[in-house]
């Protein structure tokens, strides 16, 4: 099987993100925008070659729960090298 459908059948069964489960490791945690009682956020998983993301909102405090955004985004994904440029005072 394919991660992206492992992924999605993890899915089928748990509402929070995987958790090394099935040989994948998650390479990124990125979050996004902030929802009134959630935070977005990107995870990726990697396994043999294959990156998966998936796309959610993370509960913001105990009255909420995985899942209260509706289902996750999940897509395959692949690694993209980035140059960034900061400056410093001197």
């Amino acid at each position: 099987m394919s991660l992206l459908s492992d992924i999605q059948k993890w899915y089928e069964e748990e509402a929070y993100p995987p958790d090394g489960s099935f040989g994948a490791v998650q390479v990124a945690y990125e979050y996004g925008d902030s929802r009134r009682w959630g935070q977005e956020f990107t995870a990726v998983y990697e396994r043999d070659g294959e990156f998966v993301a998936v796309s959610d909102v993370e509960p913001a405090t105990e009255m909420q729960d995985w899942g209260d955004y509706g289902e996750p985004d999940i897509y395959e994904v692949r690694p993209v090298e980035v140059t960034v440029t900061k400056y410093e005072k001197v």
